[in-house]
């Protein structure tokens, strides 16, 4: 295209950083795309700059030049939610939750994928709490949650063990008239057991009309991790039954059924399988 003399445009531009980006993080192609951003006067075009800043924090070498380009826009004229979107993203990959969270104070304007990255962000880094406060700060805004939200704090609920917080979550999913998909309904099960509500946790696995293996296993396991070992592994002849085919945490929660009810032997004809199982 350029040796015809035909000159590239914003989209241009973007598909290219966007091939680059997906280069296996390499850096030399996405610079010299950035040597015609500059040179054919493309740096304030903010779907280029968007590109720029995603394609430096996928390249582990070059981190550092997505703030020099996001700088760049001292005035923010050139930047919209997706620009400061990019940066927040960017900057909970490497692990900068406080960084992250400072940008995200000084938004000048937030959708919902930025909390989501806010969120999630301090729940992958470990901030359990910040990121359940900030799913309650988005919900006093009047923000419509999404489903990744959503599953971010019920997961940070469980593993926290706040079952108000959890049925808090529960009532938005109810309120909000969200459709219980495979993803939701397999973290309210898992809340639920792990907030010690086996019974409401039960109910609505059976009442699921859609389930994965992970929802069969949230279920075997904390079937077995509330003393009820039968329960469990009649679940896990069902799950053959059903076709699935058993992984590791399968067996995990199995044996624990197992060791729990004191039985040394199972056979499970259904899956071809025939483990003698016996004490160590």
């Amino acid at each position: 295209m350029r040796r015809r003399f035909l000159k590239p445009n914003q989209h241009t531009f973007t598909f290219l950083l966007n091939a680059c980006t997906k280069e296996n993080s390499k850096l030399t192609p996405g610079v010299q795309v950035h040597d015609h951003v500059i040179k054919l006067g493309y740096t304030h075009h903010v779907f280029v700059r968007n590109a720029l800043i995603h394609f430096y924090f996928e390249c582990s070498d070059a981190k550092e030049c997505s703030k020099k380009v996001f700088d760049e826009d001292i005035d923010g004229i050139c930047s919209d939610v997706v620009t400061w979107n990019s940066m927040l993203a960017g900057l909970v990959r490497k692990g900068e939750v406080f960084v992250a969270e400072k940008m995200f104070d000084e938004m000048p304007e937030r959708d919902v994928v930025s909390w989501s990255t806010m969120i999630m962000g301090y729940v992958q880094n470990g901030n359990l709490e910040d990121g359940l406060e900030c799913f309650r700060l988005m919900r006093e805004k009047g923000i419509r949650p999404n489903e990744a939200i959503l599953v971010t704090v019920l997961s940070a609920s469980a593993n926290l063990g706040l079952l108000e917080f959890g049925r808090f979550v529960h009532s938005t999913v109810e309120s909000l008239r969200f459709r219980i998909t495979v993803l939701i309904g397999t973290a309210l099960v898992d809340m639920y057991a792990k907030c010690g509500c086996i019974e409401e946790s039960r109910a609505l696995f059976d009442r699921m009309l859609e389930k994965d293996i992970w929802t069969w296993n949230v279920m075997i396991c904390g079937l077995a991790s509330h003393d009820r070992p039968k329960e469990a592994i009649a679940l896990f002849h069902e799950f053959i039954r059903e076709g699935f085919s058993p992984v590791n945490v399968t067996f995990v929660g199995v044996l624990n059924a197992c060791s729990r009810a004191g039985l040394v032997r199972l056979r499970i004809t259904e899956a071809g399988y025939s483990p003698n199982m016996s004490p160590v």
